[in-house]
């Protein structure tokens, strides 16, 4: 998942991968988030911020909430109806904490 192309949202606002990097200070991992959800249980590592890759012509809108016991991540597609719903594919990004 490297390369040209690739857009990192970091709580909505996008930024450089490289930088994004950089400020978390963490490396990404592949992940893949079975049918639009993913939640990682954070063991009482304390994260400041999140970055998360997705391709620039994506259709997936991250959704980040997070709690000092779990981050969770809820990928959104807007359907007929102009609200955003749960995508019910799996959807491949990075992560990096």
């Amino acid at each position: 998942m490297s390369g040209a192309g690739w857009y990192v949202q970091v709580f909505g606002v996008g930024v450089d991968a490289s930088a994004a990097g950089r400020v978390t200070g963490g490396k990404p991992s592949k992940i893949i988030a079975q049918q639009g959800l993913f939640q990682q249980i954070l063991g009482g590592r304390v994260v400041q911020m999140v970055g998360i890759r997705l391709p620039r012509v994506s259709e997936f809108i991250p959704e980040i909430s997070a709690n000092k016991y779990a981050l969770n991540i809820r990928f959104a597609t807007f359907g007929d109806d102009a609200r955003p719903h749960t995508s019910s594919s799996n959807v491949e990004f990075e992560l990096t904490l």
